[in-house]
Parts: structure tokens; C-alpha cells; sequence
């Protein structure tokens, strides 16, 4: 071996750090009387230094380090004059012939890149890191933007490659794709519809444009959004949306001033209240657009001449989208439906609910049996702990409003912990 990337992103102070309490902020920094006095980005140049020379004097001979090690160690952003301190100590300890800047950022805008230059005129070695795709046990992402910005900035400034940020899942296959292309041959790659045509023609060439359409609809569902509303807000993203808002995994994270577990899905649904009706404008659109990908690419995937292995793993792509969009537009209409009764709930309230609660476990028990059929074994367990979770609650409310009395029936849909199960407690 003659490569290693000492990483080193993500040095900060955080919480859960220890299950006994998991609330308390702790720092990574040490404070021993040799460090006390140090700051923070001497602290880090100085562990930084002492991996690089070790590294080097082991014989390798590529010692990839990420730009904000370079840009600003152990400090906030903008640090032009530790930039200058961590270049000096790297030519000091003669280790610019070995380093390699790995220049990451993931926008999928030019203005909201987190640089626009890999620096060539500071004389490091330097690559480009796009993230091909990550969370992949959440939704499928869509960053061939994000894949083509770095492409050109590694095309113009000569950088010595392109790396990609990733968690494998063949379903990045089009990502991936892209980025050889882009890394290898980007003038002449051309635009990224020419990138995706080219994929889909090699691919599912029988069904041309069936799977155009079912990957134009991909991109769309998977869309980032750089607008502003008149206030000043953010126009919503349906990516943002599907994975962030929608998709249990973030809600697995210790936040300060939030219980853990976190209450779910009672926080999301909250957070959709609050502007529900810009975000279920969005959510109907991701179903309505996920449905129609479906019908398309359960054409292409029956269709020998296509590549059916990945056809069948874009449709199950897609459906998780569905089933994620239509379980929360189910939840709403509970919401509306208990909401109705102003107070006592009648007898066929709770059962149309019921039904509801019914109809997205099935759904969910659906797509987990479509998983199984299509994704490799070692993808199973992240992939299945949040598909688990959300047929895990639709069972306990179903199983609830079947056994309790409809004079005791509670239906508080911000906070239904009163009705968690074991299994579901486990699961979280």
C-alpha cells in the first residue's frame, strides 16, 4: 500500500458521546498541561504534522488530506492566516511532495460551493471530491451537478484526479457513470442530459424512452433548489424533503432540546404543519412523479433486452420515494380525520384510520419484500432498519386503535409515544 487519506474532517465538540449521558457536550481537544495552553488549530496542525511524517517515513508515497484541514484546522471558516501557518509547517516538514489536497464540497450550485479554486498556485498535489452519492440507505440521490462542477474546475486547474464520496450501492451506477466520464474525457462528455442519454441508451436501449422519461422524473423527485421566496426563505427542495424531513435516519441523531429517542413521526409531521401548504404541494408532486417512474420502469425491467438488474433496482428506488410520500400524505389525512371529530371519536373515524394504518404497513412490508429481491445482503441491515421503523409504527397504531375502547381511543399524531411498542422502542 502507498496511498492513505488521513481524513480528519468533523474535529468538534458534540453530544452523545457517552450513553450514560448522552446530553453533555464533549470536546475532543485535549487539555493535558503540555496542550492546555495551545489553541485549538495548533492542537490540531500539530496532530495533523505528526500523522503526515509518520506516514511518510512508513514509505507512502500519496497522503490524501482534506481542504479544510488546509483552510482552517480547528477553526471557523475564513482563517486566511492559518491557512498560511499549515502550508509552512507541511513545506517545513517537507511534505508537499507527498500530500495530497482533497478538495470536497457538495453543492449542487456554483455560488454555494465551498470553494471555486483547488489553489494550484500554492504548489500542492490536489483532487477533486464530488460525492457520488450518500445516505443510500435513506433515498437515491441525484448529484451529477455537484459531479460536473468539480469536473470542471479538476479539468481547467489540472488537478491529478477525481475521487468520489460515496457508500457503495450500485444503484449510483449512473453517478458513477457520470463521474468517469467527467473524469476522464470532460470535454468530451458534454452536458449531463448527454451523460444520462448515453446511459440510458447503453442500458435500456429497447425502452429508450420509457426510462428517459423514468429518469427525468428521478431528477426531478431528487431535485435541489437555490431560489428564495419574497421573505427571504428557501424555496423547498424535494430532495431535502425526502431526505431530511421524510426519512427516519436523521431523526436517529442526539439534538440538544429535543427527548431521545426522538418523537417520531410525530417531529416531522410537526415540521410539515408548520408550513403545510408548500410542503404537501411537494409531497404530492414526489408521489405523483414516483408513481408515474414506477409504471415506466416496470415496463423496462420486464423487457429481456434491458438491463433488468438495474431496472428493477430504479424501481425500487423509485417506490421508496412512493411509499415514503404517500405514508406521510396518508398520516394527514388521519390528522384531518381525527381533527373532524372535535373531540369524541366516533366509531368510523377510528376504523377508516385503522384501515389507513393498515394499508401503509402492507405498503411498507411491500417494498421491504422488493429490497430483499433486489439489493445485496450486506445493504440489508441499514437499508431495512429504516423501512422497519415506519411498518413498525403503522402496525402499533392499527394495533392500538383495534384493542383500545373508542371512549379511550387518544389520537395525538405530533406525539404518539403513548402507543409505541416494544419492537418499535427497539428498533429506535
Amino acid at each position: 500500500m502507498d496511498s492513505f487519506h488521513v481524513g480528519l474532517d468533523e474535529v468538534w465538540d458534540g453530544l452523545a458521546h457517552n450513553a450514560n449521558d448522552i446530553f453533555k457536550s464533549r470536546s475532543p481537544w485535549c487539555k493535558c498541561s503540555d496542550c492546555i495552553e495551545l489553541s485549538r488549530k495548533e492542537l490540531f496542525r500539530n496532530h495533523a504534522i505528526k500523522l503526515l511524517n509518520h506516514l511518510k517515513g512508513r514509505g507512502l508515497k500519496n497522503i490524501y488530506m482534506y481542504s479544510d484541514m488546509l483552510l482552517r484546522p480547528g477553526e471557523d471558516h475564513g482563517d486566511v492566516d492559518n491557512t498560511q501557518e499549515m502550508i509552512k509547517a507541511l513545506k517545513d516538514n517537507e511534505l508537499d511532495d507527498i500530500v495530497v489536497i482533497d478538495w470536497w464540497t457538495y453543492s449542487d450550485f456554483k455560488d454555494n460551493l465551498m470553494y471555486q479554486t483547488t489553489r494550484p498556485e500554492l504548489g500542492f498535489r490536489r483532487t477533486v471530491k464530488p460525492w457520488n452519492g450518500y445516505y443510500h440507505w435513506t433515498v437515491l440521490s441525484n448529484p451529477l451537478r455537484n459531479i460536473y462542477l468539480l469536473g470542471e474546475i479538476a479539468n481547467r486547474e489540472g488537478v491529478e484526479g477525481m475521487q468520489s464520496y460515496s457508500a457503495w450501492d450500485e444503484s449510483y451506477d449512473r453517478n458513477n457513470t457520470c463521474q468517469a466520464d467527467y473524469s476522464w474525457n470532460f470535454k468530451g462528455a458534454g452536458s449531463i442530459g448527454c451523460v444520462t442519454d448515453r446511459y440510458v441508451e447503453r442500458n435500456f436501449g429497447a425502452q429508450y424512452d420509457k426510462a428517459r422519461r423514468a429518469f427525468e422524473l428521478i431528477d426531478l423527485v431528487t431535485e435541489h433548489r437555490n431560489e428564495k421566496y419574497e421573505d427571504g426563505t428557501p424555496v423547498l427542495s424535494k430532495y431535502g424533503i425526502l431526505l431530511s424531513t421524510l426519512s427516519y435516519y436523521f431523526y436517529s441523531y442526539v439534538r440538544e432540546g429535543k427527548p431521545y429517542p426522538r418523537i417520531f413521526p410525530g417531529e416531522p409531521l410537526s415540521t410539515i404543519n408548520a408550513d403545510r401548504v408548500n410542503y404537501l404541494r411537494e409531497i404530492n408532486e414526489i408521489a405523483s412523479m414516483s408513481k408515474e417512474a414506477s409504471a415506466l420502469l416496470s415496463e423496462v425491467a420486464a423487457d429481456p433486452r434491458c438491463n433488468t438488474k438495474m431496472a428493477k433496482r430504479f424501481l425500487y428506488e423509485v417506490e421508496n420515494y412512493l411509499c415514503l410520500a404517500e405514508d406521510f400524505l396518508a398520516l394527514f389525512k388521519m390528522i384531518d380525520l381525527a381533527d373532524s371529530c372535535e373531540g369524541e371519536y366516533c366509531n368510523c373515524v377510528i376504523k377508516e384510520i385503522k384501515c389507513l394504518a393498515q394499508e401503509r404497513k402492507l405498503a411498507r412490508l411491500a417494498l421491504m419484500t422488493r429490497l430483499e429481491e433486489t439489493k445485496e445482503e450486506f445493504l440489508m441491515s441499514s437499508h431495512m432498519r429504516n423501512q422497519s421503523i415506519f411498518m413498525q409504527f403503522f402496525a402499533d397504531l392499527e394495533g392500538y386503535l383495534a384493542n383500545t375502547k373508542t371512549e379511550d381511543v387518544k389520537l395525538d399524531f405530533y406525539d404518539m409515544r403513548y402507543l409505541e411498542s416494544e419492537a418499535f422502542k427497539k428498533l429506535r
